[in-house]
């Protein structure tokens, strides 16, 4: 875990966990919502197989409010922050999540579990997570993905040369 991290004192993990996804977000206020909503909405898994960590990455907006604001929307959803004091990038970030979920999954003592990431800005699928704890259970010990642009947000883009 990154010196930098102020990590809050977390509840031991669910026995029945399963997966944790790790978001890592970096003023993402108006975005979050819809990501945590998704993952909220997961098809197939139980609220107590998987939970989420968020990693505040130096945020200078409300994204810290925003998961607030969404937690009390969706109570069944685990999620929790990690803010870092300063920005790290989303890499960092991202490692900083996955070794907390690494260490609540080995807390566990089963060696077994699924750590997926997705980004603060995307909106996952129903079936995301347990399409990825099926492919485990077959023997699959990394899984990648792929990302389809929102077709609205993309014509929004603008090509720099």
């Amino acid at each position: 875990m990154s010196a930098v991290a102020r990590t809050p004192t977390l509840p031991d993990p669910n026995p029945s966990l399963r997966a944790i996804v790790v978001v890592p977000a970096r003023d993402e206020a108006s975005r979050i919502a819809a990501c945590l909503r998704a993952l909220a909405a997961q098809q197939g898994l139980k609220p107590s197989e998987y939970e989420v960590i968020v990693v505040l990455d130096g945020c200078r907006d409300a994204t810290a409010a925003a998961i607030e604001e969404l937690a009390a929307e969706e109570p069944a959803l685990v999620v929790y922050t990690v803010e870092l004091a300063q920005p790290q990038g989303v890499g960092r970030a991202r490692r900083c999540g996955m070794d907390l979920a690494h260490q609540r999954l080995r807390f566990l003592e089963r060696g077994e579990g699924l750590i997926a990431s997705t980004d603060a800005d995307s909106v996952v699928a129903a079936d995301w997570l347990v399409r990825q704890l099926e492919l485990i259970g077959g023997g699959a010990r990394a899984i990648g993905g792929y990302i389809e642009l929102d077709m609205r947000e993309a014509a929004s883009l603008t090509e720099v040369a």
